[in-house]
Formats: C-alpha cells, structure tokens, sequence
C-alpha cells in the first residue's frame, strides 16, 4: 500500500480475476494435526484456514490435476498487483468474487470502478454489490440479454471512437438494479462468424442431400409412412427448410 502511494498508481478502476495452478503429487489435509496445535493457529490468526487441493475448473486445460485457485486484483493504471487471495481448488468465482472485491475496499478505502468477467454478474452480486461501482460482462445465458441483441435495429448502432466496431445502448433493471448495457459488435468477428455460418449451412446441405438420397430408395408401406419418414428428416434440419 505504501508502495502504491509512493509511485502514485491510479486507482480510478480495478481488475479481479482469478487462475488456477495446477500441482502434482499427494496433499494430505491438516486432520492429522493435533488439537493444541489448531487450537493455537487459530488464536494467531483466526481468518486463516487450509486450503484444498481438489479437482475444479481447470483453467490452463489439465482436468487430469488438482489444482488451487489464486484471486488476484490490479490497477488499471499498469497492472499493478495490489490484492491476492489463495483459495480451495474447486471455488467458485460466482461465489467468491464480491467478497474480494469488499476486502479489498476496506483495506484500500477504494472508491473506484470494479472491473471483473461474467462471474461477478449473478443476482446474488448484483444485489451484494448495491454500494460499489462496477463494469462486467453480462452472460448470454440471460434471457433478457439473448432478447435486448435480437431486437437491436440497424438505426440503434452507433459507430465507435474505435475503428470497425460500434456500440448500442440498452437499459435494465435486472436483479431489480438500475443498470446500463453496452453491445459491441465488431465487423472482423461479424464476418468471420458469418464464413463459419456458411461452411456449417453448406456442410449440412451436403449431409441431408445424402440422407434424403437413401430415403427415396426405401420402400414405404403406405403415403403416411412416407410422408412422417419425410418430415421427421426435415425437422432435424437446423438450416435447411422444412418441408421438401
């Protein structure tokens, strides 16, 4: 703290994310320890406590691990580390995220904007966090947000200070808070996501040609028959029409 104060980092925001280390080898947990001497760890420093090495959500792609799980938080200006938090190898950053950010607050007497992914955005933190400043990322796993970027208008889209991309405004009052939404699209992705569109459309076209090849050949007892063998085909087309 008195680092950050000396070279006067600016902490107009803050960034809090979270990795995970994965480790080799077997822990043994602290049960084995004798009663006097948790006894006395606990009068030294009552907020300590053991973490677990357990399988969680591996985030550098090793399942096969255990791992434990480090919070970190930095400045906007630089990066500098200023918080750190060692937690249980299968937390969860839903459930953990706000109360970092409200340790942090307290020793730091922040008053800035916290900055964090689509973890921090949860119902339960929305509400938790109804005295702090925050930006994040909302999860298309809302229905409200999958329907605020479909109902978007060419007309809404204003272009950006940032060349190829361009921003609509929204508003919500999810988790009953007061909040304002930004949608970002950006061309490069747009068309490189419209090219994978086209190979999937095409790839399918191909695959239910082949199908329907091998339909006609079979002999049906009745036009029934034929006509469900038809449509159960046809409905299992994501592209394509669906009728013939």
């Amino acid at each position: 703290m008195k680092a950050a104060l000396k070279f006067q980092v600016s902490m107009k925001s803050i960034h809090l994310d979270s990795s995970s280390i994965s480790v080799e080898g077997a822990y043994k947990n602290c049960q084995g320890k004798s009663q006097e001497v948790e006894t006395e760890s606990e009068d030294t420093e009552s907020s300590m406590k053991t973490i677990k090495i357990v399988h969680g959500y591996p985030r550098d792609k090793r399942p096969n691990l255990k791992q434990f799980i480090i919070d970190t938080i930095v400045s906007g200006d630089g990066d500098v580390p200023l918080y750190l938090k060692i937690d249980d190898g299968n937390a969860d950053d839903k459930s953990v995220f706000v109360s970092r950010l409200k340790e942090f607050k307290n020793q730091w007497t922040f008053e800035g904007i916290c900055v964090a992914d689509s973890a921090l955005y949860t119902a339960e933190n929305l509400s938790a966090m109804a005295e702090m400043k925050w930006i994040t990322r909302v999860p298309l796993s809302i229905k409200s947000a999958q329907d605020k970027i479909c109902n978007i208008k060419e007309s809404d889209w204003e272009d950006s200070q940032i060349k190829g991309y361009k921003i609509a405004t929204r508003t919500s009052e999810y988790a009953n808070i007061k909040q304002r939404w930004l949608v970002i699209e950006s061309e490069i992705r747009k068309q490189a996501e419209l090219k994978k569109i086209v190979k999937r459309v095409e790839k399918q076209l191909e695959s239910a040609k082949a199908t329907l090849r091998k339909l006609s050949t079979q002999n049906f007892a009745c036009i029934p028959d034929a006509e469900a063998a038809i449509k159960k085909l046809s409905d299992s087309w994501k592209y394509q029409g669906k009728r013939i």
